[in-house]
């Protein structure tokens, strides 16, 4: 995955972060690997069950809490009480090596995760 991963990486971190560019290469990279791992096309590894509803939900439920917090305080703006996820990593990642790395980090834990 490495293979796949770094080139990427150096390609898209670049590209300056919080801007509509840096979504819509994130959103792509995302639902291209939603998609692929949708698909059926990436082998599972060992003898582990499928994933199903059950085990699924404390993950769906996760993703739902944060996008709806995410979401609600992009609408309402940002507030030092109760700050975006993004306003908080957003400093860090103004660093091209920290965004290669983190681009890296991402799309193979991504591959990871859904292997398993």
């Amino acid at each position: 995955m490495l293979a796949v991963a770094v080139p990427v990486a150096v390609l898209v971190s670049p590209i300056p972060t919080h801007t509509w560019q840096a979504t819509a290469v994130t959103a792509a990279i995302g639902l291209g690997g939603v998609a692929l791992a949708a698909s059926g096309r990436l082998g599972r590894v060992g003898g582990r069950p499928r994933v199903t509803l059950r085990s699924a939900a404390p993950w769906v439920a996760l993703v739902v809490v944060a996008s709806v917090l995410e979401i609600g305080a992009l609408l309402h703006g940002h507030r030092p009480g109760f700050p975006t996820i993004s306003y908080l990593v957003g400093p860090e990642f103004v660093d091209r090596t920290v965004r290669l790395v983190g681009y890296v980090a991402w799309i193979c834990g991504g591959y990871w995760l859904t292997r398993r």
